[in-house]
């Protein structure tokens, strides 16, 4: 979820990223890997979720309704 994060960046977080298909994603990370990921669904449907620009997941949200990804 983070492939363009500049290297300075070792930690941080971002809230409220807009992605395709009405989602919003609030991520943070530490030590340049990701530690947490809320996935928000504007309408509904199925959320995609690439690594290495491969397809690791798919979560089908309600609509609002959350999910919790944490990095383990």
């Amino acid at each position: 979820m983070l492939p363009a994060l500049p290297k300075k960046w070792q930690q941080g977080s971002i809230r409220g990223l807009k992605a395709r298909g009405g989602f919003t994603v609030d991520i943070s990370w530490d030590k340049g890997l990701l530690t947490n990921a809320t996935i928000y669904a504007k309408h509904g449907g199925t959320f995609r979720i690439f690594a290495n620009g491969k397809l690791t997941k798919e979560i089908t949200l309600e609509k609002m309704g959350p999910i919790f990804c944490k990095d383990s």
